[in-house]
């Protein structure tokens, strides 16, 4: 099972964004979301509707994602289509980076 569709299905049956824990973060659980959407198979730029439907996000919340997200650099936009940037990279680059020394 791919990741993209493990999220949507967790994400229809509320598994992703709940949490009993106090510390959990919504919001950041839903931006991580937003950006596993993107992948290699054919999924490089999606319109705000392809998010929401992906990740089970209403397109409200996808739209604050997304535009968050662009406004730190991490997705940029083409229109109405939605697409990775470099600078997601620096999310796993240190730990890959450490990972290579131990």
């Amino acid at each position: 099972m791919s990741v993209n569709r493990t999220v949507a299905e967790s994400a229809k049956r509320g598994m992703l964004f709940r949490s009993g824990d106090p510390d959990f973060m919504t919001s950041l659980a839903r931006g991580l979301a937003v950006i596993r959407v993107f992948d290699d198979m054919g999924r490089r730029r999606l319109t705000i509707a392809d998010v929401g439907r992906l990740t089970g996000l209403s397109r409200g919340v996808a739209r604050r994602c997304l535009h968050t997200l662009q406004q730190l650099g991490y997705v940029a936009s083409e229109g109405r289509l939605f697409f990775l940037q470099p600078k997601v990279l620096t999310l796993g680059y240190a730990y890959a980076n450490k990972r290579g020394r131990d």
